[in-house]
């Protein structure tokens, strides 16, 4: 299977579709759509695109660049929105990424840039992949980002076998913050996108925060048609720890007769 691709921050003389060889794993996911990660270039840089069509694949697409990486498990852009793209882009002076952005909410074109490192705990009885995993951090004296730690080590998000991750689907994780005081408002998290500048910095005086990906989101209807899935969003909520109403060590979320509680979270949004 042959797709038709075209990658972001392309210039317009340049933006027109590439095609790239469709690995076997991908056959059955991939769709008319979806965002993927492709080398391009004499270098084979890794870079975002977006598949226009998908096509049979004849003798010769063995000599074609494979994709690297499937991003959506679903297509961002339906058939109409396609349609729509494909006009934009002959009928204005705009590439398909900047129709892109007209097309979609501006939150779906976000990019988390999710770092790993080792941590304490390992696993007892890891396996093969797992291993595999260990090993390259190992070797790592810095975090390292994952879709980069994926892409090294030829692994789709499902496979990575990250217990934690199994649990809830993807990210459903809180996070204790630093310098925490009681009462003491700081910055505790930071969200930018480098596509449309448009960034959000949650201040607050919690002791944590949560982080969720939208797991559990399933055909929701938003506005102007848009359908959103697991993972098109993420929260940050500020709170205590979880299950610290039976753990000492935890923050205390106990309030006594007669006392009262508040609490401050800033969410402040900003372009640059």
């Amino acid at each position: 299977m042959v797709a038709d691709v075209v990658v972001e921050n392309a210039s317009y003389s340049f933006d027109i579709p590439f095609s790239y060889r469709v690995p076997g794993r991908m056959e059955g996911q991939i769709r008319p759509g979806c965002r993927v990660l492709v080398p391009f270039g004499r270098s084979n840089r890794s870079k975002q695109g977006l598949v226009l069509r998908l096509q049979p694949q004849d003798p010769q697409s063995q000599q074609l660049k494979p994709i690297k990486m499937l991003l959506d498990q679903k297509p961002l852009l339906g058939e109409e929105q396609l349609w729509l793209l494909e006009l934009l882009h002959q009928r204005t002076f705009c590439t398909y990424y900047e129709g892109l952005r007209a097309l979609v909410p501006s939150g779906l074109t976000f990019r988390l840039k999710l770092m790993c490192s080792l941590g304490e705990a390992r696993p007892q009885q890891p396996t093969d992949k797992q291993r595999q995993l260990l090993d390259y951090l190992s070797a790592k004296k810095k975090p390292v980002e994952l879709e980069h730690l994926l892409e090294q080590l030829e692994l789709e998000r499902g496979e990575a076998d990250f217990e934690q991750l199994k649990f809830t689907g993807g990210y459903d994780h809180n996070y204790v913050t630093d310098n925490y005081a009681k009462g003491n408002v700081r910055s505790i998290a930071t969200a930018y996108c480098k596509e449309s500048g448009i960034g959000m910095e949650v201040s607050s005086d919690c002791p944590c925060v949560q982080f969720y990906a939208g797991n559990f989101v399933k055909d929701e209807n938003g506005k102007n048609g848009h359908v959103y899935h697991e993972r098109y969003g993420f929260c940050l909520e500020t709170q205590v720890e979880p299950n610290a109403v039976n753990v000492e060590d935890f923050h205390s979320p106990i309030l006594l007769p007669g006392e009262e509680y508040s609490s401050e979270t800033v969410y402040r949004f900003f372009v640059k």
